[in-house]
């Protein structure tokens, strides 16, 4: 019998007595990319069943060989006592060994189902109280009841309240009344498809409060209503819609998938951990340029709120200002007029291919963190007349002549470039980024680095021409007609896969800019952009207070290239600090689609 190509979820549940369990999550056998694998045990307690599913993934599956697919046992806990839970702890230890998870309620199943409708603490002495709580909600509930219809449209309710009522917990068995059911049903709910999450990492200098935290973001979307979106698919076609969701910031070092239920179909999520600030976005949904005021403001609030920080507000969009002119500007609406008599300027596009520029599914991306002090930094831009982005391509390209002296194409760094004032619509948050290549060629071997400054200089500068920007914007525009004309889903998803396919050779830098923070920047200690699931190496830049912050992003784990950058920072006397190599993994986005 050949194997289901999708991963496997494996659900052992008490089968003597309760089918609830099973009826419930029956219903995400079409709504899952998991294929799911239902197993009662005769057995009631959780060691018993433990036992059974041990022997059964032993017995009858490829699961210990496969590495993909997951088991989870879901029980009640019904009694509590100082024995029994230090049992059941020790039953989640034993079970971890064996790639099994528990997934407890307490007191029973139902705590989940009446979590759609309300926040209780209320301490159940017993199964039947809680049943007689719910009943208030479902009324003639009865156990093995399927009330799936009932709960549906109420899933985020369900998720908010479980975690809230699982927030303090330290252990894998919740105190009377939790659930980690929760987090089952986000793993099942979850979508493997592509990222296009983005995300703007800070260190504050102390640990950060998570109900303050909360405070300054519900300050801050008073000012950016539109960030409160979520994507829909409908036809093949895709529309961003408003999110009458609440947005809250989670305390987890894991990010959420955007557009799924875990955040609250949001395409952009808040959360912390420690003194880490994590905000992640789509990039449907806006750019850097887009994003970086919303995070400006956001620590202004939660600095004012949590140090009474006067620091000034200038440069800062408070809750009460008013939006910008052009600020919620679709520029893919309408073409724009440009000079057709000008000549375009003759740039290579067909780079050097570093050897890691293979087009292949990975799941973890790496990132190197390094740290330069500003002053130091700049002296040597205005040394060489460069811009600091400028200047990063000039030696992450030399970097990479030294390792492959006989490169044969131009070694082209791609800059990410904002093009809203060509478009006149300079305040518009959506997405407004073009890629401008400068080529580094063999000519630049001999020359010195003010000269390669200069024709660097003169090459973006001529590439920012506003006719040139706003015959590419039509280009883009032409692609987003042609979609338009095709037929169904699978014919568009056609023509983005072959889009979304192409390499960027050699390298891509992407420089967010300077973040305002003016006083408060005493309480944030670094800042870091990367994204991940795009193949080969990127470069990333943030201006943090007195420092650049820089991260090489990369789909391998080499330290090359950062050992050659680092290596010229050192011929150019620029101080720096680096990190050992960082794994890291950006959820997959979940795009919800209406009927």
């Amino acid at each position: 019998m050949k194997r289901d190509k999708r991963d496997v979820v494996y659900i052992f549940s008490e089968g003597k007595n309760n089918k609830t369990e099973r009826i419930y999550f029956r219903h995400f056998v079409d709504r899952s990319p998991y294929t799911l694998r239902f197993v009662s045990s005769n057995d009631t307690s959780p060691k018993g069943i433990l036992s059974f599913a041990s022997r059964y993934l032993e017995l009858n599956t490829d699961f210990f060989q496969n590495g993909k697919d997951k088991a989870f046992i879901v029980c009640d806990v019904d009694k509590e006592g100082k024995r029994q839970n230090i049992l059941r702890e020790h039953l989640v230890a034993e079970a971890r060994k064996k790639k099994i998870t528990f997934v407890f309620s307490n007191p029973c199943f139902e705590i989940w189902f009446l979590n759609h409708f309300k926040l209780t603490k209320k301490q159940f002495t017993d199964s039947e109280s809680l049943l007689v709580a719910l009943k208030k909600w479902i009324p003639n509930y009865f156990k093995s009841k399927d009330c799936f219809s009932l709960l549906e449209d109420k899933l985020t309710t369900g998720i908010k309240n479980s975690k809230e009522q699982y927030s303090d917990e330290k252990t894998d068995v919740p105190k009377c009344p939790g659930t980690a059911v929760f987090k089952l049903v986000e793993l099942l709910l979850s979508k493997k498809n592509s990222r296009n999450e983005y995300i703007v990492k800070l260190r504050f200098k102390q640990k950060i409060k998570g109900s303050i935290l909360n405070q300054a973001l519900i300050e801050s979307l008073k000012r950016y209503p539109y960030l409160k979106s979520k994507l829909v698919e409908l036809d093949g076609d895709f529309y961003i819609v408003s999110d009458e969701v609440g947005m809250i910031a989670r305390k987890s070092k894991t990010l959420a998938s955007l557009g799924h239920i875990s955040a609250g179909y949001h395409l952009i999520d808040v959360a912390y951990y420690e003194k880490t600030l994590y905000i992640s976005w789509h990039h449907a949904l806006c750019d850097g340029r887009g994003i970086k005021p919303f995070v400006e403001t956001i620590i202004y609030y939660y600095c004012k709120f949590r140090y009474q920080s006067d620091a000034s507000s200038e440069g800062i969009r408070l809750s009460d200002s008013p939006l910008l002119e052009g600020e919620n500007i679709d520029p893919n609406l309408e073409s724009y007029s440009y000079d057709e008599s000008k000549k375009d300027i003759d740039i290579p596009h067909d780079g050097y291919a570093i050897p890691e520029n293979i087009k292949e599914e990975h799941e973890t991306d790496y990132r190197y963190y390094l740290e330069v002090q500003s002053l130091d930094f700049m002296r040597v831009c205005k040394e060489v007349h460069a811009t600091p982005a400028i200047l990063i391509s000039l030696l992450v390209s030399k970097t990479i002549a030294k390792l492959y002296p006989d490169f044969d194409k131009p070694i082209i760094a791609n800059i990410a470039t904002d093009i809203r004032e060509a478009l006149d619509i300079p305040n518009t948050f959506k997405n407004c980024v073009r890629s401008l290549s400068l080529p580094y060629t063999r000519d630049f071997l001999s020359m010195s680095l003010e000269e390669q400054a200069k024709i660097q200089r003169e090459l973006l500068n001529a590439q920012r021409d506003r006719d040139r920007l706003r015959k590419a914007a039509n280009e883009s525009l032409a692609l987003f007609n042609r979609l338009d004309s095709l037929n169904g889903y699978k014919e568009k998803q056609k023509l983005m896969d072959f889009f979304n396919g192409m390499l960027l050779n050699t390298y891509v830098i992407s420089y967010l800019g300077i973040l305002t923070l003016n006083e408060n920047e005493k309480y944030v200690e670094s800042a870091s952009l990367y994204n991940s699931g795009a193949i080969g190496l990127g470069v990333t830049m943030v201006n943090v207070g007195d420092k650049f912050c820089i991260n090489f992003k990369q789909s391998f784990e080499s330290d090359k290239y950062v050992k050659g950058f680092l290596s010229e920072l050192d011929i150019l006397l620029i101080p720096y600090k680096a990190s050992e190599v960082i794994p890291f993994l950006t959820p997959k986005d979940r795009i919800i689609k209406r009927d």
